[in-house]
């Protein structure tokens, strides 16, 4: 058994630089943002299992200030079952807040899914997911979130499994279909919001793709500068005059190489995986308006029963009582009938509109929680942004140095040349 020492040098061990049968991967860099006080970590990718039944878990590791913990700093191994888990868990309990999403199982479908490019974007986005919830003022304490950040296997297997799941995903399944029906008098500030968010993730989505494009352009350039250093340097032993120029050529080819394949590399973590992690966020908040447009549902539709109640004691009212088959059939004095239905009608009146208060008031505090959420949301996407292009600039300002100062080197060997 571990002491406390042995048990931290682990932690510290498991969350830098760590590498497992499936690949390798480090920690990523907190940004200032996010809780200090719930500081998460995904590292170590390792595979289990072979042929259909493999799959790859990752560690997870806290570090912690917060009391409802037992531990400041542990760590437990997760697959991507148990994150859907969470997400279904904070989606069914926190009905007013942005859900972060997962990465689709294709994130990378270019990719083998056991190859340490796939594994390591895999990483990023869980990481991503677990510290979005993390700084979240509500999400962060939800007891399945501690459950899934703490607990042992077995124990989230059990919480897995309580009473409830079904009855979760089927509540869940209604929901989104009663969202896709068209509200009669949608809420416009609501209406402005899904409209921002889908056009947010249209063009993301085209960033991400030119990234993409810009990422693999990068990498070519770098590729044919790594063809071009040996050239130079076969170059080098076969022109005996321009030997100096040429070796020295080569060796500045090979450096660009290097820094091209270094710069392309940093595209992806700097930026492609920052902006398509956004186009999951975008999507998370949709999900949120989905969630509201059922409140707003709910609302219309117990408007809607109120009045067909009303209009059937209208109509009653209106009525002499005699008409149809119930009256007929009935040796009950017409007029005694008709009170009774409209007796009836009362009721049913009374209770649609307490049922529509509820209901209302309801929306009501909904609308309040859904708009604060998106002034936060909104807030977290303007410092989010501004890290993104800032650190995509400084990448680039650092690319185009080195290449400058590896040219400007080549010069005085240039200039020594009799021409």
């Amino acid at each position: 058994m571990m002491d406390a020492h042995d048990d931290a040098a682990v932690i510290r061990a498991r969350t830098e630089s760590t590498s497992g049968a499936a690949g390798s991967s480090s920690q990523t860099a907190l940004e200032p943002y996010d809780n200090a006080a719930l500081q998460i970590f995904v590292t170590d990718p390792e595979k289990h299992g072979s042929g259909m039944d493999a799959y790859v878990s990752f560690c997870v590791t806290t570090k912690t200030t917060m009391q409802e913990f037992q531990a400041q700093e542990f760590f437990v191994r997760r697959r991507y079952t148990d994150f859907v888990w969470l997400r279904s868990k904070l989606f069914s309990e926190f009905s007013t807040s942005v859900i972060p999403q997962l990465p689709s199982k294709d994130v990378a479908k270019h990719l083998n899914r056991f190859s340490p490019e796939f594994l390591e974007k895999r990483r990023y986005f869980l990481e991503r997911f677990l510290r979005r919830c993390a700084s979240h003022a509500k999400l962060s304490t939800s007891k399945d979130l501690h459950t899934f950040l703490e607990a042992k296997k077995w124990a989230l297997d059990t919480a897995k499994k309580e009473k409830g799941e079904f009855l979760s995903s089927v509540k869940d399944s209604i929901d989104k279909r009663v969202a896709s029906y068209k509200l009669k008098n949608p809420d416009e500030r609501f209406a402005n919001l899904r409209s921002h968010a889908n056009s947010l993730g249209e063009h993301l989505t085209s960033l991400e793709k030119i990234g993409t494009k810009v990422q693999k352009h990068a990498s070519d350039i770098a590729d044919d500068l790594q063809e071009m250093g040996p050239v130079f340097t076969m170059l080098a032993n076969s022109e005996s005059e321009l030997r100096d120029v040429f070796t020295q050529a080569g060796q500045a080819f090979d450096k660009l190489a290097t820094i091209g394949h270094e710069t392309a590399e940093k595209l992806d973590a700097l930026y492609n995986n920052p902006v398509h992690e956004y186009v999951l966020y975008a999507a998370a908040s949709a999900d949120l308006l989905d969630k509201r447009d059922v409140v707003e549902y709910q609302c219309e539709n117990a408007q809607n029963t109120l009045m067909k109640h009303e209009n059937e004691r209208n109509s009653l009212e209106s009525s002499d009582g005699k008409a149809g088959l119930g009256s007929f059939f009935s040796s009950k004095n017409p007029e005694l009938l008709k009170q009774e239905k409209l007796d009836k009608l009362a009721t049913a009146i009374a209770e649609d509109e307490q049922t529509l208060r509820e209901k209302q008031q309801e929306k009501k505090e909904t609308d309040e929680l859904v708009l604060q959420e998106f002034d936060s949301w909104h807030s977290r996407k303007v410092k989010d942004f501004k890290k993104i292009l800032t650190d995509l600039a400084n990448a680039q300002i650092a690319h185009h140095s080195q290449n400058l100062k590896i040219y400007e080197s080549l010069l005085p060997h240039f200039e020594k040349i009799d021409a």
